[in-house]
């Protein structure tokens, strides 16, 4: 890639090359550079130092973050051990900031989290799904569909609540869940403007939830206790009015209990679940031990049907048989017939309250464990019970009795009063779940101020412990609204097709994140794919137009309407869009679709611009970026040495017409780019700058590494017709098999390879670029905010020894965090640790990686720190959602034949200012002797012998003080060259005779926490 350089260092003259199997890759064959990073304007990220009590925040807004570095620790922390933590807490406290952060830059409140999975998830899911349906309409399910139908209306409800329940958690387990529930996942996945509206629409669920359990509660008084025909007593009127007035009684008493806190809440929650689930085994035991009986109709069922009684017989065959086909009739209350879809619409739910758990998300300890264990433990108990009792009523009860009776539980039972108690706390306990739920919903919106002015008053009063007032007496209120509706049957398929909505778009979002196969979606809950969440979105959009065509046109119309409402109103948020990481996939039919000022951190992938000049000596790395890139954007570039002048044709177009046939021949998937230009570094810029387009631009360049090792030839002339699918010799570097070509399409390939010249054969052949040049390079593209990676060693790249891997053999993937310029400071920096990690991390997605190979960290300890600093370092991991194993190695017994640590250095880089610390770095950075260098080359050498790859940190140039200077004098050019020839020596001795190195130097923010 370079120009003749002479053999001025001593360290080039006097080393032997190494074996075939270890050659490196020349700059000159590998002009290769990998650029990875996230893809961001020119003022995306500001570094500031941190004092020691000042709290780190990452802003997003107008497309700007704020982040810091491990160069910025508090004051004091000067061990390695400190550093991690630093950077462990401050990764947290980026995540909290992200998730709570609204689009006016208002930080939310933070709630008092003392809930677990059982009284913050599992209880109140089981008493909001058990709710109206088991007390009060079991008789309708089995005695209108019969009881073989009424399973499968059950079932289908709790197959789509399934799937949905597996999308809520894998969203909720992939980072922290802030209050609001399933509005905050969908808001944080789908964006303000449908995670707005989808909000709205929630909230309008729980709202008419409520109302639906309250109305439901007040049937069962007054058939217990009214005064035309109580089963239980005659006292209460029952006109339309003294309902309401009952309603209103109720809804006040659940006002107080929301006002005081949802913690007191789940207390009594565990007293309703346990006086619930005690009703519930009398219910069943009633089953077997009750008499045959006459049970008495209500008086609305006696005057509808001209019947006064109905028969209990006890456990029966012949009444099961009786209740297998199914039998629709009106409904006594509304006159109204039954079918499957309505009897569906009012069964359903029963299947409704499996968010009751994520509604009180910003109250649970660990969302994240809770949510995800609780709901899908409460369906699976709840589906349980109401399977059996299903069961049981068709074998006890006669048809008439189920379908005119809707309270027939009560008086079969050998004590009628308890189940009255069961019904109205379990009632009673649903409507104050979907209440508070509401609130919560509510409160969080107006927190993100999606509604701008209209929902703020709603996000400032609040208690002293986080429970929003304002927002638990609107939704009072709304309810209030709800109770004059007055009837359960009415108010049933309008709770359902709101709930059926939400469901769709959760499995709408959980099933976008998939499809994008974006590396930071990384859920720890497993049991979850795109094709299940797309099964429960059409389940569920079937059955919301079966239930009602008329309510879904009218919900969809209002979401469109909030859609447009707060694309207008809504100010500008930072939590990302689902739509960039699709648009990925689909930017070539959409490139205008494809917005770089909506790129977010959380949904960064690897675009890379691999520097190529002869593509002979570079199949073994070609092939390997073409795993790292995760379906991101991967640029093969080359720069044609040749001045303009004297051209007649642009000799771009033929070229690219070639590397692309060995693009095509290789299954690579990449574009070509070429550009002509007399200066290698001018081209190689240029490339950077301009390579991609909009938000399609290389963030992460690669180069081969520059150094006097002749480079092997891995693309030589077929010598027979059956080939690697992607090559020659170089199969061993790719993960395919062979296949028998025609004799013309084995012509074609030969030709084609013939195209390319020959590899360097001698150390003395004209390089097209000088070694200050290649360091000139490095920095330019630093400067440029490119992640910049040097390839060392990858000829002997061999992906066969993970595909021969013998049973109980292991081979690794390391990565050493560990800052070998730095002797006396010897971290990375947060940004490029980070960088580090999620290079290997995405590397370990692909294929054979992923099922053969193991990933491996390597940290520095010293002065007995060991087991404090895996114990960090794991921390980290964990929040990162990465596996992988961790070593460390003492430090000090590297450096202290060479080096005396002095910790007042490390104490005032870490204090120093910004300038003082380059300064100080400047002075201390490779001066040090090339002893120092080859003892860690044998010591990583010795820790490598089972790795395939290694991840390096790539230390930045010390050559700024020549770059400022235009007007260099030949003693400053001698020195830069010096300068450069010493970084490179150092690098060199660092990396002879490794197994395959990526050398990194990471600038962009590319992972977070929370999504």
């Amino acid at each position: 890639m370079g120009g003749s350089q002479s053999n001025s260092t001593v360290g080039y003259e006097e080393m032997p090359p190494p074996p075939p199997d270890e050659s490196s890759i020349s700059v000159n064959s590998q002009h290769s550079r990998s650029r990875s990073a996230t893809d961001r304007g020119p003022n995306d990220v500001v570094e500031v130092p941190l004092s020691d009590d000042s709290v780190e925040e990452l802003i997003l807004a107008n497309g700007s973050r704020r982040r810091s570095s491990l160069s910025h620790v508090p004051h004091g922390a000067s061990t390695g051990l400190e550093s991690f933590n630093y950077l462990t807490n401050s990764l947290g406290r980026k995540t909290n900031n992200l998730s709570a952060t609204g689009g006016s830059g208002q930080t939310q409140q933070e709630s008092v989290r003392t809930l677990d999975t059982l009284f913050g998830v599992f209880m109140p899911c089981v008493l909001s799904m058990f709710s109206l349906v088991l007390f009060l309409r079991v008789g309708i399910a089995v005695g209108q569909c019969g009881i073989y139908i009424a399973l499968v209306c059950l079932s289908v409800g709790y197959i789509l609540v399934v799937m949905t329940t597996l999308s809520i958690c894998a969203i909720s387990t992939n980072g922290e869940v802030q209050a609001g529930g399933a509005y905050f996942m969908i808001s944080r996945t789908l964006g303000p403007e449908f995670g707005g509206a989808l909000g709205v629409l929630f909230y309008i669920s729980n709202v008419l939830s409520s109302g639906t359990y309250i109305v439901s509660m007040i049937e069962a008084v007054t058939d217990s206790f009214g005064k035309d025909a109580g089963s239980l007593g005659q006292y209460l009127p029952e006109s339309y009015g003294y309902q309401l007035l009952y309603s209103t009684v109720v809804l006040v008493l659940c006002l107080l209990v929301c006002g005081l806190g949802g913690s007191l809440y789940a207390k009594s929650t565990f007293i309703i679940f346990i006086v619930v689930n005690s009703v519930i085994a009398c219910v069943i035991l009633n089953f077997f031990i009750a008499d045959a009986q006459w049970v008495e109709l209500p008086a609305d069922s006696e005057s509808f049907y001209n019947e006064t009684q109905a028969k209990f017989t006890g456990i029966s065959v012949h009444t099961f048989k009786q209740n297998d086909d199914p039998a629709y009739s009106p409904d006594y209350t509304t006159g109204d017939t039954y079918t499957f879809v309505s009897v569906f619409a009012i069964v359903f739910n029963g299947c409704t309250g499996i968010l009751a758990g994520a509604n009180l998300s910003g109250e649970l300890k660990d969302p994240s464990v809770a949510i995800p264990k609780g709901t899908l433990l409460a369906q699976a108990y709840t589906y349980v019970i109401y399977a059996l009792v299903y069961i049981l009523a068709a074998f006890t009860c006669s048809t008439d009795l189920l379908q005119m009776n809707y309270t027939f539980l009560q008086p079969i039972n050998f004590c009628p009063i308890l189940v009255f108690i069961g019904t109205v706390l379990v009632t009673m306990s649903a409507a104050l779940s979907a209440m508070i739920g509401a609130s919560r919903i509510l409160y969080a919106i107006a927190k993100d101020d999606v509604f701008g002015v209209v929902s703020r008053p709603f996000a400032v009063k609040a208690t002293r412990k986080g429970n929003p007032y304002l927002s638990v007496l609107f939704t009072a209120f709304l309810v209030q609204l709800v109770l004059l509706i007055g009837n359960v049957n009415s108010l049933a398929p309008i709770v359902s097709i709101f709930f059926l909505m939400v469901y769709f778009f959760v499995n709408l979002a959980c099933a976008l994140l998939d499809i994008s196969s974006a590396p930071n979606f990384r859920p720890t809950f497993k049991y979850f794919s795109w094709h299940v969440s797309f099964l429960g979105m059409l389940g569920c959009i079937t059955m919301i137009f079966l239930i009602s065509p008329e309510y879904a046109a009218g919900c969809l119309l209002v979401l469109v309407l909030l859609i447009v409402l707060i694309s207008v109103v809504g100010p500008s948020t930072g939590w990302g869009s689902i739509s960039q990481g699709l648009t990925f996939y689909i930017v070539r039919k959409f490139l205008l679709r494809l917005d770089p000022r909506k790129d977010h951190v959380k949904f960064w992938r690897p675009q890379i611009l691999l520097l190529i000049n002869n593509p002979k000596s570079c199949v073994p790395l070609m092939n390997f970026t073409n795993d790292l890139k995760k379906s991101g954007l991967y640029v093969i570039g080359h720069v044609l040495p040749t001045c303009w002048d004297g051209l007649t044709d642009d000799p771009v177009p033929e070229k690219t017409k070639t590397w692309l046939a060995l693009v095509d021949f290789l299954q690579l998937k990449a574009f070509v780019e070429m550009t002509v230009n007399k200066s290698i570094r001018e081209g190689i810029l240029s490339l950077a700058r301009l390579s991609g387009l909009g938000g399609l631009k290389p963030n992460t360049v690669i180069m081969g590494f520059y150094d006097y090792i002749l480079p092997i030839d891995t693309l030589f002339p077929l010598e027979s017709d059956t080939v690697s699918s992607r090559g020659g010799f170089f199969n061993r570097a790719s993960t395919s098999g062979t296949k028998t070509l025609s004799k013309r399409a084995a012509a074609r390939i030969r030709t084609m390879i013939n195209e390319f010249p020959e590899v360097r054969n001698t150390v003395d052949s004209y390089r097209d670029i000088t070694i200050i040049e290649y360091v000139n390079i490095i920095e330019d593209l630093i400067t440029m905010n490119k992640n910049v990676c040097l390839a060392r060693n990858f000829n002997s790249l061999d992906l066969t020894k993970l595909k021969k891997r013998a049973s109980g053999e292991e081979m690794f993937i390391d990565v050493w965090l560990v800052d070998f310029f730095k002797p006396t400071y010897h971290f990375v920096t947060e940004v490029s640790s980070l960088f580090l990690l999620q290079l290997a991390r995405i590397l370990m997605m692909k294929g054979i990686w992923s099922s053969r190979a193991k990933m491996r960290v390597f940290i520095p300890s010293s002065d007995g720190e060991s087991q404090q600093m895996i114990s960090s370092v794991k921390s980290l991991l964990v929040q990162l959602r990465i596996s992988a194993e961790v070593e460390d190695f003492d430090w000090t017994s590297l450096t202290s034949s060479h080096f005396t640590i002095d910790k007042r250095l490390v104490d005032t880089s870490l204090s120093a200012s910004s300038d003082e610390s380059k300064a100080n770095s400047s002075k201390e950075e490779h001066h040090y002797p090339l002893s120092y260098f080859q003892e860690l080359n044998d010591f990583i050498r010795k820790n490598s012998r089972e790795t395939i790859v290694s991840f390096l940190y790539l230390p930045r140039p010390n050559i700024a003080r020549f770059r400022s200077n235009p007007d260099k004098s030949a003693e400053d050019n001698r020195e830069e060259l010096l300068c450069c020839e010493k970084y490179m020596e150092q690098l060199e001795v660092l990396t002879k005779w490794l197994p395959p190195s990526l050398l990194v130097h990471g600038v962009s923010a590319v992972t977070v926490t929370s999504f």
